[in-house]
């Protein structure tokens, strides 16, 4: 191999300045400055991982036999593991639906007492479950924590207002 006539890492004379050809600005080691890219478009959207398209002709080609294997495995050797992995592809998971129970308006903090009697009568009835109810319960005490936080912000900023009169009135700022 040649002497190219200077020591690695170090600048040759020859070598351009960085961004005057339009590069991303390296160091004298070869490497990018901080905040720099020698791709500052990134990686394309939509493109992906070498390993990942290589993983998936794979299983396309084998896909057919990995499925017999499995079904073979649960219904003919009874494996659980298999069986359960079946039922599950076979399955969707459960979905929650929504209940046909109407919850009362919340417009006031008076309301939340009685929205929080129609869940109890509506389990009482069996129109919801009682994970229903204490789904839409969770929905009334929100109403109230957010209520009573307005609240309690405009108490403190009412208490400030007043106790900056108080001092200004006496002379202490």
């Amino acid at each position: 191999m040649a002497d190219s006539g200077h020591t690695r890492g170090t600048p040759d004379k020859n070598q351009q300045i960085p961004g005057e050809t339009g590069e991303a600005a390296r160091d004298g080691r070869g490497r990018f400055q901080p905040g720099q890219s020698g791709n500052p478009a990134g990686r394309p959207k939509g493109i992906r991982n070498r390993a990942t398209l290589l993983a998936q002709a794979m299983f396309a080609e084998e896909a057919e036999n990995l499925v017999r294997t499995v079904l073979d495995r649960a219904l003919y050797r009874n494996d659980p593991v298999a069986l359960r992995l079946c039922i599950e592809r076979i399955m969707s998971p459960r979905r929650t639906e929504a209940p046909e129970f109407v919850l009362p308006p919340l417009r006031a903090i008076g309301d939340a007492p009685v929205a929080l009697a129609a869940i109890g009568q509506a389990v009482s009835e069996g129109a919801i479950t009682p994970g229903e109810a204490g789904q839409l319960s969770d929905v009334v005490n929100r109403f109230v924590y957010a209520w009573e936080s307005i609240e309690l912000a405009a108490r403190l900023e009412a208490l400030e207002d007043s106790d900056s009169r108080l001092r200004q009135q006496h002379g202490r700022a």
